[in-house]
C-alpha cells in the first residue's frame, strides 16, 4: 500500500467529506477534494493530449500499470472536482533524498488546478526525507512548463530524445536544505 505523508495537510483541507473518511476538502475550492489514489480511479482521468503522448491517459495506462506506479510512490492522490477525478499526483523516490513529481492532469481540470497546486507545495515542503524534487515536461508543452515554475522548480537541462516517442524533454528539479 503506498506510503502517504503527510496524511493530513491541514492547510489545504480544513473539513473532511461526508463521503470518505480519507477525503479531504480543499479550502479553496469546495467542489475539489483529494482521495488516496486508486488505479480505477488513475484510469477515469481524461488526460490531456500532451499526456497522452507521453503515454499517459486512458488509452495509454492499464489499471495494473497504475497500480505499479502508486505502489512504488510514497505519496500518491487524486483531486476529484464535481465528483469526477481530474489529477493523479505523486513522488517516487529511486533512492533517500530524491523525489521524482508526477502527474496526470485531465483535460477539464479548471480551478482544480489552484487547490492541487497548494496541495503538491505543501506535501514537497513535508516531505521528511527529499532534499531533491525533480520531474521532466514535453519541450513544446508550455502549460506544464508554467505549472513547474508554479511549483517552485527550475529547469536544469534539455534531454534530447528522453520520451517514448523520441521527443525532448525539459529537466526541471527543487531542492531543500534537510
Amino acid at each position: 500500500m503506498t506510503r502517504r505523508f503527510p496524511s493530513r495537510i491541514p492547510s489545504l483541507s480544513p473539513s473532511r467529506s461526508s463521503t470518505s473518511r480519507s477525503a479531504w476538502r480543499s479550502a479553496t475550492d469546495e467542489s475539489t477534494f483529494f482521495v488516496e489514489a486508486t488505479p480505477g480511479l488513475a484510469s477515469a482521468i481524461d488526460v490531456q493530449l500532451e499526456q497522452r503522448l507521453d503515454g499517459f491517459g486512458q488509452d495509454g495506462w492499464t489499471p495494473a500499470q497504475w497500480d505499479q506506479l502508486i505502489r512504488a510512490s510514497s505519496f500518491a492522490e487524486i483531486a476529484v472536482r464535481d465528483c469526477k477525478p481530474v489529477c493523479i499526483a505523486g513522488f517516487s523516490e529511486p533512492w533517500p533524498g530524491l523525489a521524482i513529481a508526477w502527474a496526470s492532469i485531465g483535460h477539464d481540470v479548471g480551478t482544480a488546478m489552484v487547490p492541487i497546486t497548494r496541495r503538491i507545495c505543501r506535501a514537497m515542503e513535508l516531505h521528511p526525507r527529499a532534499r531533491r524534487f525533480q520531474m521532466t515536461v514535453r519541450v513544446g508543452f508550455l502549460p506544464g512548463h508554467r505549472w513547474a515554475r508554479l511549483l517552485g522548480f527550475r529547469a536544469e537541462a534539455t534531454m534530447a530524445r528522453y520520451a517514448p516517442d523520441g521527443s525532448d524533454h525539459v529537466l526541471y528539479a527543487r531542492t531543500f536544505r534537510r
